[in-house]
């Protein structure tokens, strides 16, 4: 989930040296994935604005991209997943033997 953190150098009297500061600390204690930083003047001040993951989140949203699905995995379960799987390692020298599958033909487009 995305989130918004802004900070207006208002705040600060315009002292930029202490604005970097609470910005760095910010981002030292929570860790964002930034998404997105602009710099927005606002009168005779400057607001900057981050939109960011937290750490967590985005971690949780990439496991749950690459989870196998609860169904794949009770029809997988006693799958031969490898069908031209060797069981003796001295089968190991007919290997060249095997001829595997080779990639579509596509037509490219230039």
């Amino acid at each position: 989930m995305y989130h918004y953190k802004g900070f207006d150098s208002a705040t600060f009297d315009d002292d930029m040296a202490r604005m970097e500061s609470t910005v760095n600390e910010w981002m030292r204690g929570h860790h964002p994935r930034i998404r997105m930083m602009t710099q927005s003047p606002r009168g005779t001040h400057i607001v900057l604005s981050f939109v960011y993951e937290e750490h967590n989140d985005s971690e949780g949203q990439l496991a749950s991209k690459v989870a196998v699905p609860e169904v794949f995995e009770r029809t997988l379960e006693d799958a031969d997943l490898d069908p031209q799987e060797v069981e003796d390692p001295e089968d190991l020298d007919d290997m060249d033997d095997i001829e595997l599958p080779g990639l579509p033909e596509a037509e490219l487009p230039y």
